[in-house]
């Protein structure tokens, strides 16, 4: 089982992206140039995160509950939001800082029964991914990836 599954979910197949002409020589090399580029700003965006996590839980007067997951011979570092996380992150409109960061360049796993799944590209943004999840009493996970192993750089997966 992968350690990107979340309440059951698999590693996405699709990608978020509405057009993707490159090669794939192309796409590794642009990638590559991508990630050290944006590297700085996503991974604000996932300290963020973690931020809100660790403020929730200062708020609550208890011990954070977001899980670090780290595996860098896979190609991933991040966390997952607890539910009280997650609900604080969409509170503080958390997500709006995916799109700000990377447009619509991050992938996206979303559940089947998610008003946003398509089965393929969807529309839905970092802050409606929150505003969802939080509305389901659900959870979201964040990881910053390899885009050479998994064509962008953020990841993010909701589950409830």
């Amino acid at each position: 089982m992968s350690r990107f599954h979340l309440t059951g979910l698999q590693p996405p197949i699709h990608v978020l992206s509405q057009e993707n002409p490159m090669t794939d020589t192309h796409r590794v090399t642009a990638s590559s140039v991508a990630f050290r580029r944006f590297r700085p700003v996503a991974a604000g965006a996932v300290i963020a995160a973690a931020t809100i996590a660790g403020v929730g839980a200062l708020g609550a007067g208890t011990a954070g509950a977001a899980t670090p997951i780290v595996d860098t011979d896979a190609g991933f570092a991040g966390i997952v939001l607890d539910r009280a996380e997650t609900r604080l992150a969409a509170e503080t409109n958390a997500g709006v800082l995916i799109n700000l960061a990377l447009g619509d360049s991050w992938t996206v796993t979303l559940p089947d029964d998610s008003i946003w799944y398509t089965g393929g590209w969807t529309p839905v943004t970092g802050d409606q991914l929150f505003d969802e999840a939080a509305a389901r009493n659900g959870q979201v996970a964040l990881y910053l990836t390899d885009p050479a192993q998994y064509q962008n750089l953020l990841w993010v997966i909701s589950g409830w």
